[in-house]
């Protein structure tokens, strides 16, 4: 069904420069300082989901303030990144900070274990159902994944891999989007995973577009008023 309302609209928020560094550079704290600024705090369980080879683990890493494998590995076993994210509403003005639990996982593992399978689903608010605009195969199982899961989460697709054009492009736009239409998913297209993890600004711009999403339709999954 259509949505009854419309998006939150959460976009960053720029806190104090000593308040909320790097997701990599407090990974192991409770809390950020930032926490005593908000109105609302909210910790969520986001799976990563599609074909091997499409880029969750860089996904993953880039999310949580990492730079992503220079090479293709098959991620071993359920890795867990921790991160902070803080946004406000836009229309309220209502500052929120979310603590997300990305959850990837290697294909073989995948297959292998189904306890890891049941972990990786297990209390999941949100799925990323990544994509590579480069391969064809990976659409038709993301396709898959967004209508399996959908009805038990809210799910965000992540094309990788756009700038590819030419032979090389092997997703149609058309597609992509009367998917999007039909089954009312938000879409994030990703031209580039790299990004200076040194720099704050860079990661906001690398990050943020998907961060937002996921915490956009979390909260509008769970019905929460902002």
């Amino acid at each position: 069904p259509v949505p009854s309302r419309m998006p939150t609209r959460l976009q960053f928020l720029r806190l104090p420069q000593d308040a909320l560094p790097l997701p990599a550079r407090y990974g192991q704290l409770q809390r950020p300082k930032a926490a005593d600024l908000v109105d609302l705090s909210s910790s969520f369980k986001v799976c990563l989901m599609g074909r091997s080879g499409v880029g969750k683990t860089s996904v993953a890493c880039v999310l949580a303030g990492q730079a992503a494998p220079a090479q293709h590995f098959d991620t071993l076993g359920l890795v867990v990144h921790s991160l902070f994210w803080p946004a406000e509403a836009m229309d309220s003005k209502k500052t929120v900070l979310f603590q997300l639990y990305l959850h990837d996982v290697g294909d073989r593992a995948l297959a292998r274990f189904t306890h890891i399978r049941q972990a990786l689903l297990q209390g999941a608010s949100c799925a990323l159902v990544v994509f590579s605009y480069a391969d064809a195969g990976s659409w038709a199982e993301a396709c898959r994944l967004c209508c399996q899961h959908k009805t038990a989460m809210a799910v965000v697709l992540v094309g990788t891999h756009d700038d590819v054009a030419g032979d090389a492009r092997k997703v149609g736009d058309a597609a992509v989007t009367a998917f999007v239409q039909q089954e009312h998913v938000r879409l994030v297209r990703i031209h580039t995973l790299a990004f200076d993890v040194d720099s704050h600004d860079s990661y906001v711009q690398a990050a943020g577009p998907i961060l937002n999403d996921v915490c956009e339709v979390v909260l509008e999954s769970m019905e929460v008023e902002m």
